[in-house]
């Protein structure tokens, strides 16, 4: 197999229809800022501006998603949101006069900034620079150029992150596949996509899901990243699929370390040109893919060496909590959660704001939802207490718990604390349902046995303050009738019974025909627990 063309021959070199795009980017791109922002889903088109941008001399953010928060937090560093082709550059501000085409495909200029994907924490940004991206690209032609050939490539991930970036997008480039196919949202997809032999770039929570039956042709090779691959996905996917997956093992902090086919017991091999050694216990790497290849660094992966001069990965060092005055580590109280034998997944976090903050999500197995059936969320979740502190102090154990189907995953298939934390919304009750005819809404509610007004409250008997019910209403109303919620008065107001944590709630509330009025009533199976009526601020009113 031939070296793969370097980038900056790839953004010189490229010709056609696709060379002509590259060169209509360029040209907007050289009317824009610095640095710009690009979101384009389709991986042609991204292509294009890509390697546009680069020969305008342009700095490249691949922005994970396009929420207002995200395009927020760009704009106040500085970085223009950029539509190549549609909207141009959506920026103010001074632009050169041409396009520094020199200067933007010097190999050590970085080029390029992506985020992590928030796994461990809040998204951080990671430059990198086209002698860092060659060398990866070269790296994994060195390896699996061999096993590929000219397939195409097809994957599931997205090219806005360092994975899909490189397997997607700029590896296929420098070494001549093609790879101009739309994403595979979904495996039931795969048929009407694949012809023969393609190479699918994929997660563990896809392959996880992978009909079987459904899913010919099959693919030349298959690519995992973004997380462990489970032992028995990995048998199923090599028997369905002819052959071992190959799983390959980075992050976007420090580029692709290692490779494995994904087996049991299988160590991790190192990519060409990464170094490693363990220290107290911990991988660190010295290797062409970092900022200086020369520096060794710790990748806060702990590790053990295997056999074949491998090593296998243990967990994340610095995934430690501090609780209770004691350190936990997170990656041991989910292995002992699965250990229970009641749970599939589990992922233990701190979730900021709560009192109590230690946290698990988790998915049940059969086991675990039998208990569930049987007893509820509390009683599942009084099991997994109960056999934690059999090894834990109580300060050690969760207290907040929550149970679904599915981990919530990005395009990357990571499992993101952002994510995670988004699953505890500890000053509201669970929406289950929601309707209006008229000037009459309906609203029914679960309040989380977690909720955060429980602490200090009653705690051995934890019961829904007044206040929060009353909070409730009024942000409910001004929802659902248009009101700014900002209150005038209250009326009549009662509380009759106890709201307990697990209540299903039905709360109805009426516009009344004065303007801003709004009576409102919480009851459940037991009866009535609090009534009143609510005048908004309306007109001129304080």
């Amino acid at each position: 197999m031939s070296r793969p063309r370097p980038l900056a021959d790839v953004v010189r070199g490229s010709d056609g229809a696709f060379g002509q795009a590259v060169a209509r980017s360029a040209s907007e791109a050289a009317r824009g800022p610095m640095d710009l922002a690009l979101f384009e889903p389709d991986p042609l088109r991204f292509a294009a501006a890509l390697l546009g941008a680069w020969r305008a001399g342009r700095r490249v953010w691949l922005a994970p998603d396009r929420q207002p928060a995200t395009l927020a937090a760009l704009r106040a560093a500085g970085v223009a949101l950029w539509e190549p082709g549609e909207a141009g550059i959506d920026a103010a501000g001074p632009a050169p006069a041409s396009p520094m085409a020199d200067a933007a495909l010097d190999p050590q200029r970085e080029c390029l900034v992506l985020f992590t994907s928030g796994s461990t924490g809040a998204p951080e940004p990671i430059g990198k620079s086209l002698r860092q991206l060659d060398a990866e690209i070269v790296a994994l032609e060195a390896v699996f150029g061999p096993r590929m050939g000219g397939a195409r490539v097809l994957g599931s991930v997205s090219h806005q992150h360092i994975y899909g970036l490189l397997f997607r997008v700029l590896w296929p480039l420098a070494c001549g596949r093609d790879f101009a196919t739309p994403r595979l949202e979904f495996p039931s997809q795969w048929p009407a996509l694949a012809g023969a032999g393609e190479v699918l770039v994929t997660t563990p929570s896809v392959l996880a899901q992978w009909p079987e039956a459904a899913a010919r042709p099959a693919p030349r090779r298959v690519f995992s990243s973004g997380g462990p691959l489970p032992p028995e996905v990995a048998e199923r996917a090599a028997r369905h699929f002819g052959a071992p997956v190959l799983e390959v093992f980075g992050s976007t902090e420090t580029g692709g370390i290692a490779w494995r086919e994904a087996s049991p017991g299988a160590a991790w091999q190192a990519l060409p040109g990464v170094e490693w050694r363990i220290e107290d216990g911990r991988l660190w790497l010295r290797s062409p893919h970092l900022p200086d290849p020369a520096v060794w660094r710790d990748t806060a992966d702990r590790a053990a060496p295997g056999p074949e001069g491998g090593f296998r990965l243990l967990g994340r060092a610095d995934r430690i909590a501090k609780i209770g005055e004691k350190r936990v580590s997170l990656d041991g109280l989910e292995r002992q959660l699965l250990g229970t034998g009641l749970l599939a997944e589990a992922r233990a976090l701190l979730v900021p704001g709560l009192k109590r903050a230690l946290a698990v999500v988790a998915v049940p197995d059969a086991a675990g939802r039998a208990l569930w059936q049987a007893g509820g969320r509390r009683r599942l979740a009084a099991e997994l207490r109960h056999r934690l502190l059999a090894e834990r102090e109580p300060a050690q154990v969760p207290r907040h718990w929550r149970f679904v189907a599915t981990l919530p995953r990005n395009a990357q298939g990571k499992v993101t604390e952002a994510a995670l934390a988004a699953l505890f919304r500890p000053g509201e009750p669970e929406r289950l349902a929601r309707s209006r005819e008229g000037n009459v809404a309906c609203l029914s509610l679960r309040v989380p046995e977690d909720l955060r007004f429980f602490d200090g409250h009653f705690d051995a008997a934890p019961v829904v303050p007044g206040v929060v019910l009353l909070d409730w209403a009024i942000a409910s109303a001004a929802e659902a009738f248009g009101h700014v919620p900002a209150l005038g008065g209250l009326e009549v107001l009662k509380f009759q019974q106890l709201v307990t944590p697990g209540a299903i709630l039905q709360l109805r509330l009426e516009a009344g025909p004065v303007p801003g009025l709004v009576t409102f009533r919480y009851e459940s199976a037991l009866g009535s627990h609090a009534s009143g009526r609510l005048r908004f601020a309306v007109g001129g009113e304080a």
